[in-house]
């Protein structure tokens, strides 16, 4: 729908449009005051636990006092208690203490452990303990204690049960080495009987424990040294024999074996023998590899003596040199190192060059310059092995020798020398498999002695740890044992419950815990708004304003200006009785935002309605118009409600004709307007109350009436019946340019105000904000808590009593005094 810019025309600048067109709506959204960590509803925030005090002391109030009256009387029905202490100092006795003295290191070992004082702790409080003592002391059939024995509960359990047992001294010291026992009972008389006995118990049981131990332990032990002795002798006797039976080689206490000597020597040489057999089997395989090749593709005389090692060069030329008879073989020997040598110099000479060839005829080809040049050298290079072939045989005086029969004879070197190595192994395996058999028939008495030895040894260890032990054993007889001395004997029961501060205290506590609980569960289930905030955060709209109770009775400022005016509007109309008011400049700022709107957005007319019937929305709006005019805007205020008005009475006006003659069409609207006494502001009544309300507020009469008035006035106010009580509000909402939804703290809930601004916005009405009604009426915010959602609708009916009939159709009256709720 297209819209038009508002502009400014006349001298009170009254803002202007077309009659078609409608202002922009508000798009609702979350406000930017509202708090972002506010609670959901129902549930209590943690910022809101002043609020809940405040109004739910009663029920906090009310569960404090039960609980006091509740501990009151406990103290008084409540049976006494009683308490008897005694104190205990726990000690270890240092049996070294008489040896070593008092400045020895041992004198930290005096003081006891905390293991120690939590063992002596469970000891007190045993069965063992306080069975006997009870038993011994005759004090099992107590009439105290027989009283108070529970079902299926004997005398002991239940003095356990009233027996506390701590550790420690008060303040600093606090690790002191004390047991602080009690015991609570009934009886005073009884308390100091019992615990009295289970100290005399507690003492006699360690006595009596510490004794038996050590003449037990004495005992034992001197009978063992007595058996450990003689076993030492015969042990002697035994590894004695042994050595004279068995002559081993011995190192102190330790024995050694020749064979094993000798078995470990031969290892050795068999490990060396069986890497030379590697070494030679491994240069075997390589001549013989070459010979087949070169069987396949031929060799010169060079290739077969390079496969020929230096080593065993000298033993190959010896052994030709006599199968050929050569007398002069020395001079022959002298000569082929060095024949030799020339002959692998020249040989790599001729493999370098073809590798280089090689490799350049990939990268520049065959006819290449470089390839060509190294062609020649390789040729030259041949023709120079060729031509001094003869010098570089072996021969001696004119005798040549044949390579090819040093290779073979070579070759047959290295066999012969792999089968002298194989038999010598053979010889050396033999051996070891003979010395190692003699060592193992050794490990046996080897073993023994050993066993016999180190039993001997610990033995003799034994022995002394066991005489030690008896010398302590015997000392601990005198200086051993605990210290267990009474520091304060045992006391008359004295009573420490039940104690008045205490169970005051505890009650008042538990009460409040209680009451709390009920404050919790009634804020649980309260619909009503408790904060700004809230209602911010529930309707999802701007909250234009506090509004403050109009009609409180406690200020005297209303009282007075009324007694010294002679206007017949109502006292709840602060805007025109008293305009400097803090009232009256709460609807200033109300009158503000409408005119920020009516700039910015073209609001012009202004609907006001509330959920239900007392919300005080028809006081407000009347509060609102009169600001307005007192700005000199032209402002007409419309009583659409045409079931219970109220307009008429706020400005002491007769409700003669209004707004259903206008819409019946038996009235120019006109005719119907009255000027009141405020300047600029004119009203128009409800008129008769119609029997068809909603029908006439949809006829198209009441659209122009809309249409009209727009022209005439700046400002047009409806006031329009409640919208959770009939369809009015949804029918009259959309047709004006926003709503303002006035909430009443004391009567609506969450729910109630939520619903309202649903149905406004399900009819497509521009909802401007809330106005909060009577915000602070009371302490704060209502704490009635409402069940049933929707009263109102049942509740607002005809207020026939409000006219009188007109044609016997229409009822019409004079003004009567107005409800201060409306």
């Amino acid at each position: 729908m297209s819209r038009e810019r508002i502009t400014s025309d006349g001298p009170n600048g009254r803002a202007r449009r077309s009659p078609g067109t409608r202002p922009a709506r508000y798009a609702p959204g979350r406000p930017a005051s509202a708090s972002s960590n506010q609670r959901p509803n129902g549930e209590l925030g943690i910022f809101d636990i002043w609020g809940v005090v405040c109004r739910r002391w009663l029920l906090l109030g009310a569960g404090a006092t039960i609980g006091t009256a509740l501990a009151i009387a406990y103290f008084f029905v409540a049976t006494p208690m009683y308490s008897s202490s005694a104190q205990l100092l726990i000690m270890r006795k240092d049996p070294k203490l008489a040896a070593q003295g008092v400045n020895s290191s041992a004198e930290r070992d005096a003081e006891v452990s905390e293991d120690i004082l939590a063992t002596q702790m469970q000891i007190v409080r045993s069965k063992r303990i306080v069975g006997a003592a009870l038993s011994n002391s005759g004090l099992e059939q107590l009439p105290s204690i027989v009283n108070r024995l529970g079902e299926d509960q004997t005398p002991t359990e239940l003095v356990i049960d009233n027996l506390h047992v701590t550790r420690g001294g008060d303040g600093q010291a606090s690790d002191a080495h004390v047991l602080n026992i009690e015991f609570s009972h009934t009886s005073p008389e009884d308390c100091q009987k019992v615990l009295a006995a289970i100290l005399t118990e507690y003492k006699g049981y360690l006595d009596e424990k510490f004794q038996d131990v050590n003449e037990q332990a004495a005992s034992l032990i001197e009978e063992a040294g007595t058996n450990l002795s003689d076993g030492i002798s015969n042990l002697e006797q035994e590894f004695q024999a042994f050595r004279e039976k068995n002559p081993f080689m011995f190192d102190g206490e330790e024995t050694t074996s020749i064979h094993r000597q000798r078995y470990e020597e031969i290892q050795s040489d068999i490990t060396s023998l069986d890497l030379s057999i590697n070494e030679l089997q491994s240069r075997l395989n390589v001549v013989e590899e070459a010979m087949q090749e070169f069987e396949v593709r031929g060799a010169t005389d060079l290739e077969r003596l390079a496969l020929i090692d230096e080593k065993n060069a000298e033993r190959v030329g010896v052994i030709i040199s006599v199968q050929q008879g050569e007398a002069e073989s020395a001079l022959f020997l002298a000569q082929q190192p060095e024949r030799m040598a020339n002959a692998e110099s020249e040989y790599r000479n001729l493999l370098t060059l073809m590798m280089q060839k090689r490799a350049m005829m990939v990268d520049f080809g065959p006819k290449h310059p470089m390839v060509q040049n190294l062609d020649q050298q390789i040729a030259e290079a041949q023709q120079f092995l060729k031509s001094k072939g003869n010098d570089l045989s072996f021969h001696s005086f004119g005798q040549q020798l044949d390579p090819e029969e040093l290779l073979n004879g070579y070759v047959k070197l290295l066999r012969n020398d792999l089968n002298a190595l194989a038999r010598r192994r053979t010889e050396l395996v033999a051996m070891a498999g003979q010395e190692e058999e003699g060592a193992k028939n050794k490990v046996k008495l080897e073993l023994e002695g050993e066993a016999l030895n180190e039993e001997r040894v610990r033995q003799k260890a034994l022995y002394e740890a066991v005489v030690e032990r008896l010398r302590d054993i015997n000392l601990a007889k005198d200086y051993g044992g605990f210290v267990n001395d009474v520091l304060s004997d045992v006391e008359l029961g004295k009573e420490y419950w039940p104690n008045l501060p205490i169970c005051v205290t505890l009650g008042a506590f538990f009460g409040l815990v209680l009451g709390s609980g009920g404050a919790m569960l009634a804020e649980y289930r309260d619909r009503s708004f408790h904060s700004a905030d809230e209602i911010q955060r529930v309707l999802d709209l701007p909250m234009l304003a506090h509004i403050p109770n109009l009609l409180d009775s406690r200020d005297h400022r209303l009282a007075d200006a009324l007694a010294n005016s002679p206007s017949q509007m109502h006292p709840s109309l602060w805007v025109h009785h008293l305009p400097r008011s803090r009232e009256a400049e709460v609807f200033r700022g109300i009158r503000t935002s409408i005119f920020f709107r009516g700039v910015q957005e073209g609001v012009q007319v202004v609907a006001s309605t509330s959920p239900k019937q007392g919300d005080g929305k028809s006081t407000l709006l009347a509060n609102i118009a009169i600001s307005m005019a007192q700005s000199g805007r032209r402002v007409l205020l419309v009583d659409c409600d045409l079931r219970r008005p109220n307009q008429h009475r706020m400005f002491g006006i007769e409700n003669s004709q209004g707004l259903s003659d206008i819409v019946e069409g038996t009235v120019r609207w006109q005719d119907a307007v009255h000027e009141t006494e405020v300047e600029h502001l004119s009203l128009v009544c409800s008129g008769p109350i119609p029997e068809n309300p909603s029908e006439l507020l949809t006829s198209s009469v009441f659209d122009r009436f809309l249409a009209d008035v727009r022209e005439q006035y700046d400002f047009v106010l409806l006031d329009c019946p409640p919208v959770l009580a009939v369809a009015d509000p949804c029918i009259v909402g959309p047709r004006a340019d926003a709503v303002m939804l006035v909430v009443r703290v004391s009567t609506n809930n969450r729910i109630e105000a939520k619903r309202a601004k649903e149905m406004l916005g399900d009819v497509g009405a521009n909802v401007l904000g809330t106005l909060v009604n009577a915000w602070d009426h009371g302490r704060g915010f209502a704490t009635k808590s409402y069940t049933n959602e929707y009263v109102y609708g049942q509740e607002y009916q005809y207020d026939v009593s409000s006219a009188e009939s007109s044609g016997g159709r229409r009822t019409r009256r004079v003004p009567r005094e107005v409800e201060t709720s409306r």
